[in-house]
Parts: C-alpha cells; structure tokens; sequence
C-alpha cells in the first residue's frame, strides 16, 4: 500500500513575490549565516545528485566537511561552515555561500530556502515574513505562496515523525 500524501505534495513550489530582487539589490545573504534551515528527503536527494553531478561544486566544500545533519529535534538541517563568524557577515556561513555572497546549489536549492522569507508560524497556523530578514518590506506571501509553506511544513513534520518511527528507543 502506498503512503498516503497531503494534496499538494510534488507541486513546483512558486516562488517569494517580491520587488525587484532585494537579496542581490542589497548584496544580502544574512538567512545564508548561522542558518537552521530544515531539509525535506528530497532536498538531501537533490543536492547530493548535485554534488555528484558537478565535480566543481562538490570541490568547493572543505574535503569532508558535512553539508547536513539531522539536528536532536529529528529534522534533518542544513550546516554552517566550521569556521569563526564570517566578516562581515552576522556569523557563520551555509556550507554553499560562495565568497562573493552567492548559493553555490542555488538552482537545487532547499524548498525552505526558495520559500524564504516567509516561514510558517505554528502558533498563528499561517505562513509569516521572517523577522530576521532585514528586507522584508520588499516581500508579500500572496496565498499561493502562503499554500506551499504550509505543505511543506506539513512535509517536514511527517518526515520527522516517520525518522522517529525508525529509530529504537533507548
């Protein structure tokens, strides 16, 4: 039997609607440093076929550097680098940050990461712009947008609970 999957799962995920491009405007890439941003299975899958694919992007992380974890909550994260706050930046950098402030796996860049800044906020039940952007005034969440982060949390806690189910308790 196959596993049953809330409607909407599978769907390319839209993008932020924003004006212009306040990330690249700005030369910003703060939700880039001392990042937890949760990975579905599929974010794992397409990046490390990524990395596999493309010898240069994979030779840019530290040799044996981890690019994630699956964090004590059970969410499998993206990792920051090992190494001091980046200068100037507010600390430390997603293991893909190029120097020059770029996503070096931009084009299979987590859904989390294509969704951001809008986040969704347990306690309201809805899709927020994240405070820790310094641009958010440049950013909407029309209901499209507001749809998708749902799913995706959604997705992200039934992965979890699924990790959870496998691992023998202690």
């Amino acid at each position: 039997m196959s596993e049953r999957k809330p409607a909407g799962w599978g769907l390319p995920l839209p993008v932020v609607p924003s004006t212009g491009n306040p990330c690249f405007e700005h030369a910003c890439s703060a939700c880039c440093h001392d990042t937890e941003m949760i990975l579905t299975e599929d974010d794992v899958q397409r990046i490390e076929g990524f990395l596999a694919a493309d010898a240069e992007a994979a030779r840019r992380l530290t040799a044996g550097e981890i690019w994630w974890r699956t964090a004590g909550d059970g969410f499998m994260e993206l990792c920051t680098k090992a190494a001091p706050p980046a200068m100037p930046g507010p600390g430390r950098p997603c293991v893909f940050l190029e120097t020059e402030g770029r996503c070096g796996v931009h084009a299979v860049r987590p859904e989390g990461c294509r969704l951001y800044p809008a986040t969704w906020d347990e306690g309201l039940r809805r899709a927020v712009l994240d405070d820790d952007c310094p641009h958010t005034e440049a950013f909407r969440i029309p209901r499209a947008t507001g749809d998708a982060v749902r799913r995706l949390a959604q997705r992200l806690e039934a992965e979890r609970t699924a990790r959870r189910k496998t691992i023998p308790h202690a």
